[in-house]
C-alpha cells in the first residue's frame, strides 16, 4: 500500500524528540459500496503504519490521540488530511 508510506512519512517527523506519540486512523467513506469498512480500513493501514512505527514510540490510542490521520474515500478519489 503505497498510501500507508505516505501516512508514514508524515507522521515521523512528530515522533523526534519523544518517547511515544499517540495516534489513531479515522476513516470516512461517503462510497459506501468500497469493499471494506472503515473500521477494517481503519486497523488495517494503522497495523502496517505501527509495524514501521512502533518500534520508534508511536502508540495507538483512539480516544486520547496527538495525531490523527483521517482518510477520506469518495467515488472516484482518495484522500488523506
Amino acid at each position: 500500500m503505497r498510501k500507508c508510506a505516505l501516512g508514514i512519512k508524515w507522521i515521523e517527523p512528530f515522533l523526534e524528540g519523544r518517547d511515544k506519540l499517540k495516534f489513531c486512523v479515522r476513516t470516512r467513506r461517503s462510497a459506501k459500496n468500497f469493499p471494506k469498512t472503515s473500521p477494517e480500513i481503519n486497523f488495517e493501514v494503522g497495523s502496517r503504519i505501527m509495524a514501521q512505527l512502533g518500534p520508534k514510540g508511536l502508540v495507538v490510542n483512539i480516544n486520547e490521540s496527538e495525531f490523527t490521520l483521517e482518510i477520506e474515500i469518495g467515488q472516484a478519489k482518495l484522500s488523506f488530511s
